[in-house]
């Protein structure tokens, strides 16, 4: 008995903390659904798993938030979450996809098992889920993200989901968004006008997102062969406090410039004539 006890602990110590088996048996799942080769596949589908070096920024940022709440906009086959939640100390990511893949159940299904409490899927348009949970984190029903990756819409659509997340973003919370590159120049305009580097992001529907609504920490390029290619991502600070809004008391009309002032001047002009 001891010595299978010394045994395993034996092996529990050399088995090294294998991102790469997780990941791999990410996409293996989804491949299960997929009716086209998965090199093709992955080719018009890019992950995260494609780009080692995103990985591990990914990877820096949610070690650094500890024991916090992440939050994603773009779930696709789960390679991020499982960047964000295998041997991490998150303890609850919130995840957010429209869920319209071939493999989408079966890879949320897989994270449920394998995570159980610590993964929430919010399933539909992130236009509107997203919207009502930063409305419960305002309200107190549900705690702020203290971490964001944000790959969703590349598309102007992008602009309605940035404010929702920056709302629903913990005071000092850190958020990295995925392709801020030339490849996505909609996306790269929308973080150059939060960040104060460009022009505010103005969406007709949803109102603007603003300047200097973050602190930039770091942006990074790589080009790698296909089929990631040119790749992007930005990291940015949440302020610890919101910026703060002059108060400014309504004017009030100064004595000598009452009606009863500007009777009284009158009178004395006339007692001088």
């Amino acid at each position: 008995m001891l010595a299978r006890i010394i045994g395993a602990i034996s092996v529990a110590a050399q088995a090294p903390f294998n991102l790469s088996a997780t990941l791999a048996t990410v996409s293996a799942i989804a491949e299960q659904h997929l009716t086209v080769p998965a090199a093709q596949w992955w080719e018009n589908n890019g992950h995260i798993g494609q780009v080692p070096q995103e990985i591990a920024a990914l990877r820096e940022l949610a070690m650094e938030v500890g024991g916090g709440v992440a939050c994603e906009v773009g779930f696709n086959a789960g390679h991020s979450a499982a960047v964000i939640l295998e041997e991490s100390g998150i303890r609850l990511l919130h995840e957010f996809d429209i869920m319209v893949q071939p493999y989408s159940n079966a890879s949320c299904d897989h994270f449920e098992r394998r995570y159980a409490h610590r993964f929430r899927m919010h399933r539909g348009n992130s236009r509107h889920t997203l919207r009502e949970f930063a409305r419960k984190v305002a309200n107190g029903a549900e705690a702020g993200c203290d971490l964001w990756f944000l790959d969703g819409a590349h598309s102007r659509l992008f602009a309605r989901d940035f404010p929702n997340a920056l709302a629903a973003a913990a005071p000092g919370a850190v958020l990295m968004v995925d392709d801020v590159s030339s490849r996505f120049p909609k996306v790269q305009r929308v973080w150059q006008g939060v960040v104060g580097m460009g022009h505010s992001a103005v969406d007709k529907r949803h109102g603007v997102v603003g300047k200097r609504q973050l602190a930039q920490r770091r942006c990074s390029t790589v080009d790698l062969p296909p089929p990631a290619g040119l790749k992007g991502w930005c990291v940015g600070t949440k302020p610890a406090k919101a910026n703060g809004v002059e108060h400014r008391e309504p004017r009030r009309k100064s004595a000598k410039n009452s009606p009863a002032a500007a009777a009284t001047a009158a009178a004395a002009a006339g007692r001088r004539l």
